[in-house]
């Protein structure tokens, strides 16, 4: 099975980084586009495999959320938990287990933010953050 830290280019993808700066996605969810990106059905964007899975997802009726914005925020959730589990787990839940998000563990963790805050893309923190 492909890993989705796998066979990807050094540039973030455009559709996740734009959901990010509006706050639909956490930032951590952005991804890099793979080196032979997908286009957005939308508006023909380059996308990364996550955008893509969005897609595909929403396409096929099983009970994604109709609209693209709340459907990619599932995918980054999911993307989210993977990045906290441990190596192999996440092949065994959701979407990920459904062939839908490539696998990936917190072993990927420290790499993604490096690369995040590489291109700007620093961690939001919540007020609850704050307040701790």
């Amino acid at each position: 099975m492909r890993r989705a830290f796998a066979d990807l280019s050094d540039e973030p993808c455009p559709v996740c980084s734009e959901l990010a700066e509006r706050g639909v996605i956490r930032r951590r969810a952005v991804m890099p586009l793979p080196n032979f990106p997908a286009r957005l059905r939308a508006d023909g964007r380059q996308c990364c495999r996550d955008c893509q899975a969005t897609e595909t997802t929403m396409a096929m009726n099983i009970g994604q959320h109709p609209s693209f914005e709340p459907a990619r925020l599932t995918i980054a959730n999911e993307r989210d938990e993977g990045l906290s589990m441990p190596l192999g787990l996440m092949e065994h839940m959701g979407l990920c287990k459904a062939g839908f998000v490539d696998p990936c563990s917190i072993d990927d963790l420290h790499q993604h933010i490096e690369w995040l805050n590489r291109h700007g893309i620093e961690e939001q923190h919540s007020p609850a953050d704050e307040r701790a």
